[in-house]
Protein backbone atom coordinates (compact mmCIF):
# COMPACT_ATOMS: atom_id res chain seq x y z
CA UNK A 1 0.00 0.00 0.00
CA UNK A 2 2.78 2.17 0.49
CA UNK A 3 4.52 1.26 -2.08
CA UNK A 4 1.92 2.18 -3.95
CA UNK A 5 0.87 5.52 -2.57
CA UNK A 6 4.54 6.58 -3.10
CA UNK A 7 4.32 5.61 -6.81
CA UNK A 8 1.06 7.46 -7.47
CA UNK A 9 3.07 10.50 -5.83
CA UNK A 10 5.39 10.45 -8.62
CA UNK A 11 3.31 9.91 -11.34
CA UNK A 12 1.16 13.08 -10.11
CA UNK A 13 4.64 14.78 -9.90
CA UNK A 14 5.60 13.86 -13.60
CA UNK A 15 2.24 14.92 -14.94
CA UNK A 16 2.74 18.75 -12.61
CA UNK A 17 6.07 19.03 -14.51
CA UNK A 18 4.66 18.03 -17.60
CA UNK A 19 2.16 20.47 -17.52
CA UNK A 20 4.63 23.05 -16.29
CA UNK A 21 6.75 22.46 -19.32
CA UNK A 22 3.90 22.53 -21.61
CA UNK A 23 2.93 25.87 -19.59
CA UNK A 24 6.39 27.69 -20.41
CA UNK A 25 6.35 26.89 -24.23
CA UNK A 26 3.10 27.85 -25.13
CA UNK A 27 3.63 31.57 -24.26
CA UNK A 28 3.99 33.40 -27.37
CA UNK A 29 6.89 36.18 -27.72
CA UNK A 30 6.10 40.02 -27.26
CA UNK A 31 5.77 41.93 -30.35
CA UNK A 32 8.61 44.25 -32.04
CA UNK A 33 6.67 47.66 -32.73
CA UNK A 34 8.66 49.58 -35.11
CA UNK A 35 9.03 53.31 -35.05
CA UNK A 36 5.94 55.65 -34.51
CA UNK A 37 5.69 59.19 -37.18
CA UNK A 38 3.49 61.81 -38.13
CA UNK A 39 3.30 63.91 -40.56
CA UNK A 40 1.64 67.34 -41.78
CA UNK A 41 0.70 66.93 -45.93
CA UNK A 42 2.34 70.17 -46.28
CA UNK A 43 5.09 72.53 -44.35
CA UNK A 44 3.58 75.80 -44.96
CA UNK A 45 -0.27 76.83 -44.62
CA UNK A 46 -1.96 80.43 -45.31
CA UNK A 47 -5.37 81.54 -43.95
CA UNK A 48 -6.62 84.68 -43.49
CA UNK A 49 -7.32 86.57 -40.15
CA UNK A 50 -10.47 85.03 -38.00
CA UNK A 51 -10.36 82.15 -40.82
CA UNK A 52 -10.50 78.30 -40.06
CA UNK A 53 -8.58 75.85 -42.61
CA UNK A 54 -7.82 71.80 -42.31
CA UNK A 55 -4.60 70.48 -42.12
CA UNK A 56 -4.75 67.19 -43.04
CA UNK A 57 -1.61 64.54 -41.48
CA UNK A 58 -1.00 60.84 -41.48
CA UNK A 59 0.34 58.85 -39.13
CA UNK A 60 2.40 55.01 -39.59
CA UNK A 61 3.97 52.89 -37.90
CA UNK A 62 0.65 52.39 -36.31
CA UNK A 63 0.34 48.17 -35.82
CA UNK A 64 -3.37 48.24 -34.57
CA UNK A 65 -2.13 50.27 -31.61
CA UNK A 66 -4.11 52.55 -29.71
CA UNK A 67 -2.86 56.19 -29.83
CA UNK A 68 -3.76 59.21 -28.23
CA UNK A 69 -3.75 62.58 -30.50
CA UNK A 70 -3.49 65.99 -29.58
CA UNK A 71 -2.66 68.96 -30.91
CA UNK A 72 -1.25 73.03 -29.89
CA UNK A 73 -1.12 76.07 -31.53
CA UNK A 74 2.55 78.56 -30.58
CA UNK A 75 -0.12 81.50 -30.24
CA UNK A 76 -2.81 81.28 -27.36
CA UNK A 77 -5.07 83.40 -29.78
CA UNK A 78 -5.81 80.82 -32.17
CA UNK A 79 -7.55 77.55 -31.37
CA UNK A 80 -7.13 73.45 -33.02
CA UNK A 81 -8.68 70.44 -32.62
CA UNK A 82 -8.03 66.94 -34.11
CA UNK A 83 -9.93 64.46 -35.98
CA UNK A 84 -8.92 61.31 -37.24
CA UNK A 85 -10.40 57.95 -38.74
CA UNK A 86 -9.43 54.45 -37.42
CA UNK A 87 -6.12 54.40 -39.52
CA UNK A 88 -5.28 57.44 -37.44
CA UNK A 89 -5.02 59.71 -40.80
CA UNK A 90 -7.16 63.11 -40.25
CA UNK A 91 -6.88 66.40 -40.19
CA UNK A 92 -6.09 69.33 -37.09
CA UNK A 93 -8.90 72.47 -37.63
CA UNK A 94 -6.72 75.61 -36.95
CA UNK A 95 -8.81 78.95 -36.47
CA UNK A 96 -6.54 81.97 -36.71
CA UNK A 97 -6.38 85.14 -34.58
CA UNK A 98 -9.10 87.50 -35.73
CA UNK A 99 -7.38 90.46 -35.31
CA UNK A 100 -3.77 90.56 -36.47
CA UNK A 101 -1.20 92.39 -37.19
CA UNK A 102 -0.01 89.15 -39.49
CA UNK A 103 2.39 86.65 -37.83
CA UNK A 104 3.24 82.91 -38.15
CA UNK A 105 1.59 80.32 -36.02
CA UNK A 106 3.53 76.45 -35.15
CA UNK A 107 1.18 73.54 -35.36
CA UNK A 108 2.24 70.93 -33.01
CA UNK A 109 0.37 67.41 -33.55
CA UNK A 110 1.41 65.01 -30.67
CA UNK A 111 1.03 60.96 -30.72
CA UNK A 112 1.10 58.60 -28.06
CA UNK A 113 1.47 54.79 -28.01
CA UNK A 114 1.08 54.65 -24.36
CA UNK A 115 0.54 50.68 -23.67
CA UNK A 116 3.98 50.54 -25.75
CA UNK A 117 5.76 53.34 -24.83
CA UNK A 118 6.36 55.74 -28.06
CA UNK A 119 5.46 58.81 -29.08
CA UNK A 120 5.80 61.48 -32.44
CA UNK A 121 5.52 64.98 -33.20
CA UNK A 122 4.89 66.45 -36.52
CA UNK A 123 4.91 70.67 -37.09
CA UNK A 124 3.70 72.81 -39.59
CA UNK A 125 3.50 76.80 -40.08
CA UNK A 126 0.05 78.57 -41.13
CA UNK A 127 1.28 82.09 -42.21
CA UNK A 128 -2.04 84.47 -41.07
CA UNK A 129 -2.87 87.49 -43.16
CA UNK A 130 -3.14 90.90 -41.56
CA UNK A 131 -6.59 91.52 -40.43
CA UNK A 132 -8.68 94.47 -41.56
CA UNK A 133 -8.69 97.57 -39.67
CA UNK A 134 -11.39 98.69 -37.78
CA UNK A 135 -13.15 101.62 -39.33
CA UNK A 136 -16.52 103.47 -39.87
CA UNK A 137 -17.30 105.69 -42.64
CA UNK A 138 -20.38 107.36 -44.15
CA UNK A 139 -21.65 105.80 -46.75
CA UNK A 140 -22.50 108.33 -48.89
CA UNK A 141 -19.93 110.94 -50.06
CA UNK A 142 -21.94 113.71 -48.83
CA UNK A 143 -20.30 117.56 -48.03
CA UNK A 144 -24.00 119.09 -47.30
CA UNK A 145 -27.64 118.62 -45.69
CA UNK A 146 -30.41 120.51 -46.41
CA UNK A 147 -32.93 121.33 -43.50
CA UNK A 148 -35.36 123.04 -42.29
CA UNK A 149 -35.72 124.89 -38.51
CA UNK A 150 -35.79 121.50 -35.79
CA UNK A 151 -36.10 119.17 -38.95
CA UNK A 152 -33.70 116.13 -38.91
CA UNK A 153 -31.60 114.74 -40.88
CA UNK A 154 -30.22 110.90 -41.51
CA UNK A 155 -26.56 109.83 -41.93
CA UNK A 156 -26.16 105.84 -43.11
CA UNK A 157 -22.60 104.73 -42.15
CA UNK A 158 -20.71 101.57 -42.69
CA UNK A 159 -18.44 99.54 -40.58
CA UNK A 160 -15.38 97.86 -42.31
CA UNK A 161 -13.15 95.58 -40.26
CA UNK A 162 -15.64 93.86 -38.05
CA UNK A 163 -15.64 90.19 -39.34
CA UNK A 164 -14.81 87.49 -36.42
CA UNK A 165 -15.41 89.78 -33.66
CA UNK A 166 -18.08 91.71 -31.34
CA UNK A 167 -18.57 95.20 -31.67
CA UNK A 168 -19.89 96.64 -28.67
CA UNK A 169 -23.87 97.95 -29.14
CA UNK A 170 -22.67 101.05 -27.13
CA UNK A 171 -21.45 103.71 -29.38
CA UNK A 172 -20.52 107.23 -28.57
CA UNK A 173 -22.41 110.73 -30.48
CA UNK A 174 -20.92 113.95 -29.96
CA UNK A 175 -22.87 116.97 -32.35
CA UNK A 176 -22.50 120.64 -32.35
CA UNK A 177 -24.32 122.45 -29.77
CA UNK A 178 -27.87 122.47 -29.73
CA UNK A 179 -28.39 119.16 -32.40
CA UNK A 180 -28.62 115.88 -31.13
CA UNK A 181 -28.34 112.36 -32.24
CA UNK A 182 -28.80 108.98 -32.14
CA UNK A 183 -27.74 105.69 -33.80
CA UNK A 184 -29.58 102.34 -34.67
CA UNK A 185 -27.56 99.69 -36.00
CA UNK A 186 -28.32 97.17 -38.71
CA UNK A 187 -29.64 93.77 -38.26
CA UNK A 188 -25.50 92.76 -39.08
CA UNK A 189 -23.90 95.03 -37.40
CA UNK A 190 -21.97 95.98 -40.98
CA UNK A 191 -23.50 99.43 -40.52
CA UNK A 192 -26.47 101.74 -39.12
CA UNK A 193 -27.92 105.07 -39.59
CA UNK A 194 -27.02 108.51 -37.41
CA UNK A 195 -30.04 110.99 -37.62
CA UNK A 196 -29.36 114.33 -36.38
CA UNK A 197 -32.12 116.38 -34.50
CA UNK A 198 -31.52 120.31 -35.74
CA UNK A 199 -32.60 123.32 -33.41
CA UNK A 200 -35.00 125.91 -34.42
CA UNK A 201 -32.24 128.29 -35.73
CA UNK A 202 -29.98 126.82 -37.87
CA UNK A 203 -26.41 126.99 -37.87
CA UNK A 204 -24.68 127.08 -41.03
CA UNK A 205 -22.56 124.12 -40.14
CA UNK A 206 -23.03 120.84 -38.09
CA UNK A 207 -20.51 118.74 -36.74
CA UNK A 208 -21.03 114.74 -36.05
CA UNK A 209 -18.42 112.40 -34.15
CA UNK A 210 -19.28 109.17 -33.77
CA UNK A 211 -16.82 106.55 -31.70
CA UNK A 212 -17.03 102.15 -31.52
CA UNK A 213 -15.28 100.06 -30.21
CA UNK A 214 -14.91 95.60 -29.81
CA UNK A 215 -13.87 93.41 -27.88
CA UNK A 216 -10.51 93.51 -29.01
CA UNK A 217 -9.98 97.18 -27.40
CA UNK A 218 -10.01 98.47 -30.78
CA UNK A 219 -11.98 101.87 -31.35
CA UNK A 220 -12.57 103.84 -34.55
CA UNK A 221 -13.88 107.18 -35.48
CA UNK A 222 -16.36 109.19 -37.64
CA UNK A 223 -15.45 112.61 -37.42
CA UNK A 224 -17.26 114.76 -40.19
CA UNK A 225 -18.47 118.37 -40.61
CA UNK A 226 -21.16 119.63 -43.13
CA UNK A 227 -22.71 122.61 -44.61
CA UNK A 228 -26.50 123.39 -43.62
CA UNK A 229 -28.57 124.70 -46.41
CA UNK A 230 -32.01 125.62 -45.39
CA UNK A 231 -34.77 124.19 -47.17
CA UNK A 232 -36.38 127.40 -48.79
CA UNK A 233 -40.04 127.42 -50.91
CA UNK A 234 -39.94 124.19 -53.05
CA UNK A 235 -40.58 124.75 -57.06
CA UNK A 236 -42.77 123.13 -59.02
CA UNK A 237 -42.31 119.63 -60.05
CA UNK A 238 -40.48 119.42 -63.14
CA UNK A 239 -37.62 117.50 -65.08
CA UNK A 240 -35.78 120.70 -66.40
CA UNK A 241 -35.20 124.29 -63.89
CA UNK A 242 -33.96 127.45 -65.25
CA UNK A 243 -32.45 129.44 -62.56
CA UNK A 244 -30.49 132.96 -62.39
CA UNK A 245 -26.36 132.31 -61.07
CA UNK A 246 -25.59 132.97 -57.37
CA UNK A 247 -29.65 131.82 -56.12
CA UNK A 248 -30.94 128.66 -54.52
CA UNK A 249 -32.99 125.74 -55.89
CA UNK A 250 -35.04 123.32 -53.37
CA UNK A 251 -36.81 120.23 -55.96
CA UNK A 252 -39.62 118.03 -54.83
CA UNK A 253 -38.26 115.15 -55.60
CA UNK A 254 -40.78 113.50 -57.52
CA UNK A 255 -40.71 111.68 -60.37
CA UNK A 256 -40.61 114.80 -63.61
CA UNK A 257 -44.20 115.83 -63.18
CA UNK A 258 -46.01 113.55 -61.61
CA UNK A 259 -46.57 112.87 -57.45
CA UNK A 260 -44.51 109.99 -57.20
CA UNK A 261 -41.98 110.65 -54.68
CA UNK A 262 -38.54 109.35 -55.32
CA UNK A 263 -36.59 107.26 -52.86
CA UNK A 264 -33.20 108.71 -52.29
CA UNK A 265 -31.03 108.84 -48.93
CA UNK A 266 -28.32 111.38 -50.91
CA UNK A 267 -28.07 113.25 -53.63
CA UNK A 268 -24.46 114.48 -56.15
CA UNK A 269 -23.65 116.94 -59.00
CA UNK A 270 -23.34 114.35 -62.23
CA UNK A 271 -21.95 117.03 -63.95
CA UNK A 272 -21.56 120.72 -64.85
CA UNK A 273 -20.51 122.66 -67.93
CA UNK A 274 -18.98 125.58 -66.19
CA UNK A 275 -16.35 125.30 -63.24
CA UNK A 276 -17.63 125.52 -59.53
CA UNK A 277 -21.03 126.97 -61.15
CA UNK A 278 -23.26 124.52 -58.50
CA UNK A 279 -21.94 125.45 -54.61
CA UNK A 280 -23.69 122.54 -53.18
CA UNK A 281 -26.01 119.85 -53.68
CA UNK A 282 -27.90 118.99 -50.48
CA UNK A 283 -30.16 116.00 -49.70
CA UNK A 284 -33.25 116.63 -47.55
CA UNK A 285 -34.76 113.44 -47.03
CA UNK A 286 -37.22 114.21 -44.44
CA UNK A 287 -38.92 116.84 -46.15
CA UNK A 288 -38.28 114.87 -49.99
CA UNK A 289 -36.53 117.44 -51.43
CA UNK A 290 -32.92 118.42 -53.40
CA UNK A 291 -31.77 121.84 -52.82
CA UNK A 292 -28.85 123.25 -55.51
CA UNK A 293 -27.00 125.96 -54.28
CA UNK A 294 -25.41 128.02 -56.66
CA UNK A 295 -22.42 130.20 -57.08
CA UNK A 296 -23.13 134.04 -57.95
CA UNK A 297 -21.75 135.18 -61.67
CA UNK A 298 -21.56 131.77 -63.30
CA UNK A 299 -24.25 130.54 -66.07
CA UNK A 300 -24.26 127.19 -67.86
CA UNK A 301 -25.89 123.75 -67.19
CA UNK A 302 -26.00 120.74 -64.53
CA UNK A 303 -27.05 117.67 -63.92
CA UNK A 304 -28.01 116.54 -60.17
CA UNK A 305 -29.20 113.21 -58.89
CA UNK A 306 -30.73 111.48 -56.31
CA UNK A 307 -29.33 108.35 -55.13
CA UNK A 308 -30.43 105.31 -52.90
CA UNK A 309 -27.65 103.28 -51.71
CA UNK A 310 -25.61 104.86 -54.13
CA UNK A 311 -27.40 104.32 -57.68
CA UNK A 312 -29.01 107.11 -59.10
CA UNK A 313 -32.88 107.20 -58.71
CA UNK A 314 -33.64 110.10 -60.40
CA UNK A 315 -32.62 113.70 -62.17
CA UNK A 316 -32.95 116.55 -63.19
CA UNK A 317 -31.46 119.12 -65.79
CA UNK A 318 -30.70 122.67 -63.95
CA UNK A 319 -30.48 125.58 -66.85
CA UNK A 320 -28.36 128.70 -64.93
CA UNK A 321 -29.03 131.49 -67.29
CA UNK A 322 -30.18 135.42 -66.75
CA UNK A 323 -32.57 134.65 -69.66
CA UNK A 324 -36.17 134.70 -69.10
CA UNK A 325 -38.41 133.27 -71.95
CA UNK A 326 -41.43 134.88 -70.41
CA UNK A 327 -40.10 138.36 -70.93
CA UNK A 328 -39.27 138.39 -74.68
CA UNK A 329 -40.73 135.62 -76.18
CA UNK A 330 -40.91 134.96 -79.81
CA UNK A 331 -43.89 134.98 -81.72
CA UNK A 332 -45.35 133.64 -85.15
CA UNK A 333 -48.26 133.03 -86.95
CA UNK A 334 -48.39 130.47 -89.90
CA UNK A 335 -49.30 132.33 -93.26
CA UNK A 336 -51.33 128.63 -94.10
CA UNK A 337 -53.07 127.52 -91.09
CA UNK A 338 -53.48 131.39 -89.22
CA UNK A 339 -52.57 129.31 -85.97
CA UNK A 340 -49.75 131.45 -83.59
CA UNK A 341 -46.88 129.92 -81.90
CA UNK A 342 -44.84 131.53 -79.14
CA UNK A 343 -41.16 130.16 -78.42
CA UNK A 344 -37.76 131.02 -76.86
CA UNK A 345 -35.35 133.22 -78.90
CA UNK A 346 -32.74 129.68 -78.12
CA UNK A 347 -32.27 126.15 -77.96
CA UNK A 348 -32.53 124.73 -74.25
CA UNK A 349 -29.57 125.26 -72.59
CA UNK A 350 -28.00 127.99 -74.32
CA UNK A 351 -25.64 130.27 -72.86
CA UNK A 352 -26.01 132.63 -75.66
CA UNK A 353 -28.87 133.72 -78.61
CA UNK A 354 -25.96 135.61 -80.70
CA UNK A 355 -26.34 133.79 -84.22
CA UNK A 356 -23.30 130.86 -85.66
CA UNK A 357 -22.18 131.59 -81.95
CA UNK A 358 -21.27 127.87 -79.91
CA UNK A 359 -22.63 129.57 -76.89
CA UNK A 360 -25.83 129.26 -79.01
CA UNK A 361 -26.07 125.57 -80.00
CA UNK A 362 -27.49 124.36 -76.39
CA UNK A 363 -27.87 121.35 -75.10
CA UNK A 364 -27.87 117.38 -77.43
CA UNK A 365 -30.86 115.61 -76.87
CA UNK A 366 -31.67 111.97 -77.36
CA UNK A 367 -35.40 110.59 -78.43
CA UNK A 368 -36.70 109.68 -75.39
CA UNK A 369 -34.09 110.22 -72.69
CA UNK A 370 -35.54 112.50 -70.62
CA UNK A 371 -31.68 113.96 -69.38
CA UNK A 372 -29.37 116.31 -71.99
CA UNK A 373 -25.76 115.96 -72.73
CA UNK A 374 -23.07 118.59 -73.10
CA UNK A 375 -23.51 120.47 -76.09
CA UNK A 376 -20.95 121.15 -78.66
CA UNK A 377 -17.47 123.70 -77.42
CA UNK A 378 -17.05 124.94 -80.90
CA UNK A 379 -17.55 126.00 -84.04
CA UNK A 380 -15.94 125.09 -87.46
CA UNK A 381 -18.13 126.29 -90.22
CA UNK A 382 -20.93 129.03 -90.29
CA UNK A 383 -22.42 127.21 -93.34
CA UNK A 384 -25.42 125.67 -92.26
CA UNK A 385 -26.01 122.09 -94.15
CA UNK A 386 -29.36 121.13 -96.02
Amino acid sequence: MTLRINQLKMMLAAVCSSLLVFSCTAEQPSYNYGALKAQFSSATFDVEAGGTISLPFAVVGVEGAELELSAQASSPDASVSVSADIFYQGTVEFTAPAVTAGETITVTLTVTDAAHKRSAEAKTQVQIGASESLAIALKNAIQSVALKPSGSFTLPVVITGSDNVNVSDAVQIEVSSGYSASFQWDNDKKGGVITVHAPSALSDKVSVKMTISDDHSRTATLDVTLAVVEVTITAGAANCYIVKPGSTLTINAVEGNSADKVEFDSAELVWQDCVAMVKSVSAGVSDNVIVVELNSGLSGNAVVAAKKDGVITWSWHIWVCDYNPDEDPMVWTSSSSGKTYTYMDRNLGAASAEKYSHLSFGLLYQWGRKDPFVGADGVMSSVFVK
